[in-house]
């Protein structure tokens, strides 16, 4: 089995999600906020606050995180997973393994799930 990084249909399963996301926001805005002021503000910051929680839940439960320097496979703590840099693909993050801090490539985790803790070999990654 070869460890793919975060694939085509993941990307654009999150991309349809925001697209989504980005649709209510912008109904409500043109709908909700103008004629329900203030109440329509309120609405339109509670519905922002949860899509954006619940989208940061989605990647957080379905990635994982490789380190390029010793091949380690790992999971975050939901606060580093939310308030690290990030990259299109990659987190900036402390390798619990080799104690380094590098730009760390996210994989999809429900392939590697018995994997997480475990240094791989080499060949196992695909570079795309």
């Amino acid at each position: 089995m070869e460890l793919e990084h975060e694939s085509t249909d993941y990307w654009k399963e999150i991309g349809v999600w925001i697209v989504i996301y980005i649709i209510i926001l912008t109904v409500l805005s043109i709908f909700v906020l103008p004629y329900f002021f203030p109440f329509g503000m309120i609405a339109w910051f509670l519905v922002f606050i949860f899509g954006t929680y619940m989208l940061i839940m989605w990647h957080y439960e379905n990635t994982a995180f490789v380190c390029p320097n010793c091949n380690y496979l790992f999971t975050t703590t939901l606060a580093k997973h939310t308030f690290s840099p990030n990259k299109f693909t990659e987190k900036y993050l402390k390798c619990p393994n080799c104690d380094k801090r590098v730009w760390c490539k996210g994989v999809l985790k429900k392939p590697v799930e018995h994997l997480i803790g475990t240094t791989l070999p080499q060949n196992k990654m695909k570079k795309k």
